[in-house]
């Protein structure tokens, strides 16, 4: 049986980068229980059964109505308890919000924790991506999405650390001077995940005519075109 945890990765607060994440618990064999807790608001927080919470997870939660997750880790769990999972995600779905100890980190925690795995403390932990960082298990990209555009550029080689995320319904999107600079990522970006769209990425402070088109959905290392894990302009196409 399987435990997910999901991170949006660039959710913010006050301006500041924290992520958000959310849990899903296999019940019986493919069939999954769902859910987080979106925001303070108690209308603001969902649970689905369904047979693939990727797609939930990686579309946008409620069919779109919040934004879409971008990461998952998966943890094998031989023995699980499945029915005090299900009692504790009740119980945190009626539980008021606390940024300190009822957020949406805590309630992840809490329901797969009597679910049966091993995690870290938030206590220990305040931010939910250091948080999903250090549970054991390998960090999946969701590649799902409703979007005609839609990639996020990441700072680190394998993914674990600040990322921003581009989406649009438009038709297209055409501007040859779109910067990174100015967040937390500066113009260092190693990797990129294009989900949907064409992407042409270039270094604008050195440009000497190289580019490159990012065609497919998949995960992009920019070490592999020789940009030294440079990126600061792109240009993106529906």
């Amino acid at each position: 049986m399987k435990a997910i945890i999901f991170i949006r990765s660039n959710a913010r607060k006050l301006n500041i980068e924290h992520g958000h994440v959310g849990w899903a618990f296999e019940t019986k064999p493919g069939i999954f229980q769902s859910g987080s807790i979106e925001d303070m608001d108690i209308n603001k927080r969902w649970t689905r059964e369904t047979n693939n919470p990727s797609a939930i997870f990686g579309i946008g939660p409620e069919n779109g109505k919040y934004p879409t997750y971008d990461l998952s880790k998966t943890i094998q769990i031989s023995n699980p308890n499945i029915i005090s999972a299900l009692e504790t995600q009740k119980h945190v779905m009626n539980e008021p919000y606390n940024f300190i100890g009822k957020n949406c980190m805590d309630a992840t925690y809490l329901i797969l924790k009597n679910y049966g795995c091993i995690l870290p403390e938030p206590k220990k932990i305040w931010n939910p991506i250091e948080w999903f960082n250090n549970i054991n298990a390998q960090a999946n990209f969701l590649m799902n999405s409703v979007h005609k555009i839609d990639f996020s550029v990441y700072e680190h080689p394998n993914c674990e650390g600040d990322s921003e995320r581009y989406r649009s319904n438009n038709e297209t999107i055409s501007n040859p001077d779109i910067h990174v600079w100015g967040r937390e990522l500066g113009d260092n970006v190693s990797s990129i995940v294009l989900r949907k769209g064409k992407l042409r990425i270039f270094e604008h402070q050195k440009y000497d005519g190289k580019f490159y088109d990012l065609t497919q959905a998949g995960l992009y290392q920019l070490k592999d075109f020789g940009f030294e894990d440079k990126m600061s302009s792109f240009q993106a196409w529906a």
